[in-house]
């Protein structure tokens, strides 16, 4: 008889012998054969690690989709807020009127193509609080980047990327520069400009 009785294998169907019809021999597992590896989990790090790289990612896009949506709503007809600020276009004039004032010129590079200067304008130059400052401060005006004369001052004080805000006295000497900012950086960027141009004489 096979197999035979005293056979040390774990169960007694021929085929848990390892037979199968068309074997000559059985193949056999011993019973002391090694257990398969348990396999330890991964470690997270990598996954702790992505997590704020996702929150920055969404923020971002969040941040992105809230400009858009002011893009959307004008083109949709909804009122924005607009620049009320009485910006100058001739800058030797404003240069004259600002030794005349004795207040310090705020010089915006702009162009129609910018689209943080059109955020700026919707956001910052719109504030009622930015307005009055500007308007009781300093003496605004506003370069175009794509006339002649934009690009000679541009050139002059060597604007490379737009915006641009200066603060400059009478003389045309630079005082403080800035780029894109929104309502507070700029509120804290105006008065920073008032002090030290008060604390340095026009």
């Amino acid at each position: 008889m096979w197999p035979p009785a005293n056979w040390p294998f774990h169960a007694s169907s021929r085929y848990a012998y390892g037979m199968k019809d068309d074997d000559a021999q059985p193949r056999v597992v011993p019973r002391d054969a090694p257990e398969s590896p348990v396999v330890a989990p991964r470690p997270l790090t990598w996954r702790i690690l992505l997590l704020p790289a996702v929150v920055l990612i969404l923020a971002a896009g969040a941040a992105q989709w809230h400009s858009i949506g002011w893009e959307i709503s004008g083109w949709l007809g909804h009122p924005r807020p607009s620049d009320t600020i009485a910006w100058r276009s001739d800058f030797t004039k404003a240069r004259l009127a600002a030794g005349r004032l004795h207040q310090p010129l705020l010089v915006d590079f702009w162009a129609s193509w910018c689209y943080p200067c059109r955020v700026m304008k919707r956001r910052v130059w719109s504030s009622r609080v930015v307005h009055q400052l500007v308007e009781k401060s300093f003496i605004p005006v506003a370069v175009d980047m794509d006339t002649p004369v934009g690009k000679e001052l541009a050139l002059r004080y060597g604007v490379r990327t737009i915006p641009a805000i200066l603060v400059m006295d009478s003389a045309g000497q630079v005082r403080d520069a800035s780029t894109t900012m929104n309502k507070n950086q700029t509120l804290h960027f105006l008065r920073s400009s008032l002090r030290r141009f008060a604390h340095a004489g026009p």
